[in-house]
């Protein structure tokens, strides 16, 4: 066995998958440029902005579409955030003893591995069957805050239900995987008198505890593997997005 923990890192690679391409003439390269440095900045984690509070919409129509691009995307790291903390994990971060080799053979005295892991379940169910719908909701009446037209709203509704699809089975993945480390979990408390750590290292007393317990570990690790593989291709695309989105519209 070889533990590493589940890299969903969520709050940085969820928002890109959701950047559409929006592009047109320039009317004020002032607004534009400040919403582009704005829109980078959340990108980039340096900020969310006021997208929950006062922020008033540019007048000029490039800048319009950087500031729901910078909206939108400031909400879902509000909205993972919020749902998170909700279930009390940090999403990024698993439970120290997890990554330890010793943990297979002291799994009852690590309840917080369980806990973690079931909460993570319900974070990641709880995103994929409600973040989107209220996202969407949201762009559409910040798009209809501005003037760029219902051209424009049916054509960013579309490249956002085209990104979804695939983001809802990666966190189906993700939690399924994590109901897969409770299971473990469960089943590594149950073998416990059989499990020891010894000279460093993991002994099972029965061959095939040890392949069981290491098909529902490799198993479930592949699950996050998965999740994180979508993430960094979800990341590199949109970032390709955002630099096609602010090249086009600031070139103007």
């Amino acid at each position: 066995m070889n533990p590493t923990g589940p890299s969903p890192a969520v709050r940085r690679w969820m928002p890109l998958v959701l950047l559409a391409v929006i592009a047109g003439g320039c009317d004020s390269r002032q607004q534009v440029d400040t919403q582009a440095q704005a829109l980078r900045k959340v990108v980039d984690g340096r900020g969310v902005g006021p997208a929950m509070g006062d922020d008033p919409v540019p007048s000029a129509r490039e800048a319009q579409a950087l500031w729901i691009a910078r909206r939108a995307i400031a909400r879902m790291k509000f909205l993972t955030d919020s749902v998170s903390a909700k279930y009390g994990i940090d999403i990024n971060q698993p439970p120290a003893a997890f990554n330890e080799q010793e943990y297979y053979a002291t799994a009852a005295r690590h309840p917080e591995v369980r806990r973690y892991f079931a909460s993570y379940a319900q974070y990641a169910a709880d995103v994929r069957r409600n973040a989107f719908p209220w996202l969407r909701e949201r762009m559409r009446e910040d798009a209809a805050r501005t003037r760029l037209g219902g051209d424009f709203e049916r054509g960013l509704a579309r490249g956002f239900d085209r990104k979804v699809p695939d983001f809802q089975r990666s966190m189906e993945t993700a939690e399924a995987s994590a109901k897969e480390i409770v299971a473990l979990h469960d089943y590594l408390v149950s073998i416990g008198p059989r499990v020891h750590w010894s000279g460093g290292r993991v002994l099972f007393d029965r061959n095939d505890e040890l392949d069981r317990a290491s098909e529902m570990d490799r198993h479930a690790r592949a699950g996050f593997q998965e999740a994180a593989e979508f993430a960094q291709r979800s990341e590199q695309q949109g970032r390709l997005d955002l630099q096609q989105l602010t090249t086009e519209i600031t070139s103007h």
